[in-house]
């Protein structure tokens, strides 16, 4: 009798388990399954934004989707992302990653890819010509026909689509679009999409100056002094911003000369443009489908609205989206911290560094080390911010911008008060956060704690 309890009780037990399992699988598909449906159904009024992918068929040509940024519009986090879905991609979308790998799963990936479909996605040889086709070996024939190649044996396979993904793409000259057209269309064999990222202005210039001016970067003139050693000074932001804005770029270092001309400035008239219109008039040149992804318009993870929205591939959208509820997702591309370089550069420019070995990286870490001892941040100095006409000229040439690369939004006066609303609001937010600042290093060179700590190393 007593067997007969246990048996009845330990079959109670494992029906309970059981009921409660098929529970919680039935409410993650239907979450999942309302979830994805919501970004189906949100994006019908955005339908020519939306890529359908010719999937598993012979009918249609297989697409190639081109994601060349530009800069500072979230690549980073989208690529590290793609990294980590590339299997599900493949798998359930019919959908091959390849372009720009930098995430910590780069080594694996890559041994998957070349296992999977033999197919080696981050060539050195032709990838570099993607992206700078001035490049001396891009002048011969050999890297365009190994692309050429590579991209048949995925061709021939007859189900899957390419997605390629890296902003320096932005950077491919007229030349090089030629080259890549003529590859991508030879035998008629692509249907080519190409997706570019657009960014508020006054976010994305923010960003970009951080970048251009990361020491840690592949900058070597910013790790060396300014002066007789060849090295160059970090401006402040606003000072940056009015040598842009003014057309002056050839007041900088060449390196940052030659770079914002290449993604920001169209020389020759005299203009300016947002670099996502820079990017959508050279691409049009070249392939009849551009369209652009504001990553603005929808809340959420950035890398689930490019999938679902823009994508349209249903299970990779729905594994991103468990993924960035899982996890408390980190920024894949931190914010770098120019203060305490151009503190470090005053100081050294004042003649308080007076040991001549100290090299610039080396005082800028103890410089942080300083003020994180102190119990402060780098938010703690005092800042110089935007003077009030620079931050409305900042703000109306971000409203200009968005105006001329969605002209349709502004058409009736209601759309176009919600449009500017919105970004009236995030810059009010960057204002807040002293997106626009950069220290005051003279004002914390006046402080005699501070000489005495450049002195004394």
């Amino acid at each position: 009798m007593k067997k007969k309890n246990h048996y009845q009780k330990s079959l109670v037990i494992l029906l309970l388990a059981s009921g409660l399992f098929a529970y919680t699988v039935f409410y993650a598909l239907t979450y999942h399954q309302s979830y994805t449906a919501g970004y189906n159904n949100s994006m019908q009024q955005d339908e020519p934004q939306t890529i359908r992918l010719n999937t598993r068929t012979q009918q249609k040509r297989p697409r190639f989707i081109l994601h060349p940024g530009p800069h500072k519009t979230g690549t980073t986090t989208i690529q590290c992302d793609l990294e980590d879905l590339m299997e599900d991609l493949v798998r359930y979308d019919s959908l091959v990653y390849s372009g720009k790998y930098q995430c910590q799963r780069r080594k694996a990936q890559l041994q998957y890819a070349k296992n999977k479909f033999q197919f080696p996605y981050y060539m050195p040889g032709n990838m570099v010509c993607l992206r700078d086709t001035f490049v001396k070996e891009c002048d011969n024939a050999r890297p365009w026909n190994e692309f050429t190649t590579a991209l048949g044996a995925i061709h021939d396979k007859g189900n899957l689509n390419v997605l390629h993904s890296d902003e320096g793409l932005s950077r491919i000259d007229a030349k090089g679009l030629r080259q890549l057209n003529r590859a991508l269309n030879n035998h008629d064999s692509w249907d080519v999409s190409v997706v570019i990222a657009y960014r508020w202005y006054f976010e994305w210039i923010a960003s970009f100056y951080n970048e251009i001016y990361e020491a840690a970067g592949h900058w070597p003139e910013l790790k060396k002094w300014p002066g007789r050693h060849g090295g160059v000074a970090i401006p402040a932001f606003g000072d940056f911003l009015d040598i842009v804005l003014r057309g002056d770029v050839s007041s900088l270092d060449s390196s940052r000369e030659q770079f914002i001309n290449t993604v920001h400035i169209v020389q020759g008239d005299n203009a300016f443009y947002h670099p996502s219109f820079v990017l959508r008039e050279k691409f049009r040149r070249h392939f009849a489908d551009v369209l652009i992804f504001d990553i603005h318009d929808f809340e959420g993870d950035l890398t689930a609205n490019f999938l679902c929205r823009v994508l349209n591939v249903k299970h990779t959208c729905a594994a991103q989206i468990t993924k960035s509820e899982m996890e408390q997702v980190k920024s894949r591309n931190l914010s770098v911290d120019l203060h305490y370089d151009i503190l470090v550069v005053a100081a050294y420019e004042a003649g308080y560094l007076l040991n001549q070995n100290l090299k610039r990286m080396d005082v800028v870490a103890k410089a942080k080390d300083r003020q994180e001892n102190l119990g402060f941040s780098a938010k703690d100095f005092p800042m110089k911010c935007l003077f009030p006409s620079q931050e409305e000229k900042l703000l109306k040439l971000s409203i200009k911008y968005e105006r001329d690369i969605f002209p349709e939004r502004f058409q009736n006066d209601h759309d176009a008060k919600k449009r500017e609303d919105a970004l009236k609001n995030g810059f009010a937010k960057s204002i807040a956060k002293n997106k626009f600042c950069s220290i005051d290093a003279t004002k914390v060179l006046n402080d005699e704690g501070w000489k005495l700590f450049f002195k004394a190393l």
